[in-house]
């Protein structure tokens, strides 16, 4: 933006960053910043200084699916903020004006206390969606995990008022978050009632209580885990979840975990992706239609029912000590594109319901440690303790001269893994 203290109204069209440290004046004549519907680009305001100063209160309709940042501090004594439109909001500096707030649309999020600042209280519309930045970074005071349970179950966190249809978001921004990091983490951390809760910031949020609130569960950035490599960790089947485009929905349990009884029995949906992290076995049972990157890290990822890789589009990375249990032949590519598969360390496949054969690259040769196939010192796994079938690997295998391992779960069949090619 150019210097200088003229006031501005501005419309964003394609990805925005400030270049100058000069303050950013709005007035009752020059209101307003605008995000076009159909812009997916992210816009950031003040990453090089200069404040935003309102001598007028300051409308944002932002309709864009990227970010609207503001990282300096908004000044101006009885003048307030006003969002609409679909779109993503987030407020970084440190706000001193003094007029109200008010979230009629999309989602507007403070990223730490001094966000919130000033402002003589935020009010959120039936379409709006507030968000809470939690996590740690330096001296910069965010919000405690029960500042949300409190704003989420009963409304009852002070400065904000929401709307019985409102929904919160939790921002991940600054840190990963886990509530078993979290002074009182229990029981009262629990997130209830019929919200919907919203997933916003790239780092990863591990919720690991048992929450049964049945709003949506919508992730749009980063990720979202169930639990955090133990036995907690659960949401309502009823909250139905929607994973956008670069983000993921995960299971990191020990213990075995079921779509349907651990999280949402509707369809997963959305252009994001799918990770089995824990070591217990996570059970897929509706037809989910997920675009994204599914990853089986560690225990197993079972399909029965509905579920389909053949539904979900994205790439399949298998490692980790990682087995897919499959309830359908696989046949696939190797590669790191859609609707291909790919080992970054040791993983593999079971059997679950008949005999099921995996084939690569149409039946061809595969080397070891080449190609997205097995990396040395990985070991390609065939079948799995509950694996109740016969898997067939139908490829023919080099080994490169090296010395190689297939690691052979002992399932119910008699016969728990076969090499053909």
């Amino acid at each position: 933006f150019q210097t200088g203290s003229d006031a501005y109204d501005i419309r964003l069209t394609t990805g925005v960053t400030s270049t100058t440290a000069a303050n950013l004046t709005f007035n009752n004549v020059n209101t307003g910043i605008t995000v076009e519907a159909g812009d997916n680009s992210s816009h950031t305001i003040g990453i090089f200084g200069g404040n935003v100063i309102l001598q007028g209160n300051l409308a944002v309709a932002h309709n864009g699916s990227g970010t609207l940042t503001i990282n300096q501090p908004i000044t101006g004594s009885g003048f307030g903020v006003t969002k609409t439109g679909t779109g993503l909001m987030k407020l970084d500096g440190a706000n001193t004006y003094s007029g109200a707030t008010q979230i009629n649309g999309g989602i507007l999020s403070f990223g730490s206390l001094a966000a919130y600042g000033s402002t003589s209280g935020v009010s959120v519309g039936a379409s709006g969606t507030v968000g809470l930045g939690v996590g740690s970074t330096g001296t910069t005071t965010h919000y405690e995990f029960a500042d949300l349970v409190s704003l989420f179950n009963t409304n009852s966190l002070a400065g904000f008022s929401l709307n019985a249809a409102s929904g919160v978001a939790i921002d991940t921004s600054a840190s990963s978050f886990s509530v078993l990091n979290q002074s009182g983490a229990g029981p009262d951390a629990a997130l209830t009632g019929t919200r919907s809760l919203t997933k916003i910031g790239t780092k990863t949020l591990q919720l690991n209580v048992t929450n049964t609130y049945t709003g949506a569960t919508i992730i749009k950035e980063g990720g979202l885990n169930v639990g955090a490599g133990l036995n907690g960790g659960k949401l309502s089947p009823d909250s139905t979840i929607t994973v956008e485009s670069g983000a993921s929905f995960g299971v990191n349990l020990q213990r075995n975990a079921a779509q349907g009884t651990d999280f949402s029995s509707a369809p997963i949906t959305g252009g994001g992706g799918f990770e089995q992290i824990g070591s217990g076995i996570t059970t897929l049972n509706a037809a989910n239609s997920y675009s994204g990157t599914t990853t089986v890290a560690g225990g197993m990822l079972k399909y029965e029912g509905s579920a389909s890789l053949a539904l979900t589009s994205g790439n399949l990375i298998v490692g980790g000590g990682g087995v897919v249990g499959l309830s359908e032949n696989l046949t696939r590519d190797r590669g790191t594109g859609s609707n291909q598969i790919q080992w970054n360390g040791s993983g593999g496949f079971a059997a679950i319901g008949a005999d099921r054969t995996v084939s690569l690259d149409g039946g061809g040769n595969v080397q070891w440690n080449s190609g997205n196939f097995v990396p040395a010192g990985g070991s390609l796994i065939l079948g799995h303790e509950a694996a109740t079938h016969t898997v067939i690997f139908t490829n023919n295998i080099n080994f490169a001269g090296g010395s190689r391992t297939i690691e052979v779960g002992d399932g119910a069949a008699a016969i728990d893994a076969v090499v053909s090619g």
